[in-house]
């Protein structure tokens, strides 16, 4: 979902973002997809509407000895040019 989010936002896709909220609405989050070739894994992505304040969120999980506060890879990231996080 977010690969085909990033490719409508290259392509100049004014309703990209809007779709997308639209389409996290219907289906919740976080959202879990497949990934190609590997039947025992997916890829589950946690999202924050941002509405314009948000400095940082942080997701507190701590799984495979992430310490969530400390380090970044729980930090969420904005994807740049839209209020996703």
């Amino acid at each position: 979902m977010l690969a085909g989010l990033r490719r409508d936002l290259a392509a100049g896709k004014s309703s990209a973002v809007a779709e997308f909220w639209k389409t996290v609405e219907q289906q919740k989050t976080p959202v879990v997809e497949r990934i190609p070739g590997d039947q025992r894994h997916v890829l589950a992505t946690f999202l924050w509407k941002d509405n314009g304040e948000t400095r940082d969120v942080v997701l507190d999980l701590r799984a495979n000895g992430i310490e969530p506060f400390s380090d970044q890879r729980s930090h969420l990231r904005r994807l740049p040019g839209t209020n996703i996080p």
